[in-house]
């Protein structure tokens, strides 16, 4: 029987390991994100937030809220998008600020036609109650109507089954590869004549 290859086995288990922990890491990841959504779904069930003139609140994803908007009547911009039933079209959004003077893109509704001619002011004497989302850039937050102007329905509301959870997946993917190069190897020292 030959001798164990040091080298090549060495090479083997360390990979073997990494796979195994970075399987552990995605199982630990995983429990993290499973918090993260938990808090995500008590934001959405939670009452609405009343926002009149004062700042929006750190944690606002998925935030249910009553919020004052200053917007313009026009020079409204639109992307592809979907409505609330799923269907294709177009979704009209405002570049807004709140009370407190924060950058807020308000979507407006949805609609087939890539032309909106309508009009909305956000009503100064009253709050628009919708969904806050956290954005990119200058913007603070996207703010989903419930209530769209008229000309306009509503479009697809955010929803927290959106976010992805794959964690646990990576996890199996990691190890199934631990395991794969491990029985990899063992055939190849047993054809070797190794192992028997």
């Amino acid at each position: 029987m030959r001798r164990l290859p040091i080298l090549p086995t060495l090479l083997v288990a360390l990979a073997v390991a990494t796979m195994i922990g970075l399987g552990v890491w995605q199982l630990r990841r995983a429990a993290w994100k499973e918090g993260v959504l938990a808090g995500l779904e008590r934001a959405a069930a939670a009452p609405p937030l009343t926002i009149d003139d004062g700042r929006l609140p750190a944690d606002l994803a998925f935030r249910r809220a009553r919020l004052r908007l200053l917007c313009p009547e026009r020079g409204y911009d639109a992307r592809a998008g979907r409505d609330a039933q799923g269907r294709s079209g177009w979704v009209w959004r405002a570049a807004c600020r709140t009370g407190g003077g924060e950058n807020v893109t308000a979507v407006l509704g949805w609609t087939t036609e890539a032309s909106y001619s309508g009009r909305w002011r956000a009503p100064r004497d009253t709050l628009a109650t919708g969904t806050l989302l956290p954005a990119d850039g200058a913007t603070r937050a996207r703010f989903y109507l419930d209530r769209p102007p008229a000309g306009l329905a509503p479009a697809s509301p955010p929803s927290v089954d959106s976010v992805p959870n794959n964690h646990r997946g990576y996890a199996g993917q990691w190890f199934f590869f631990a395991a794969a190069a491990a029985v990899i190897f063992m055939l190849a020292l047993r054809r070797r004549g190794v192992v028997r």
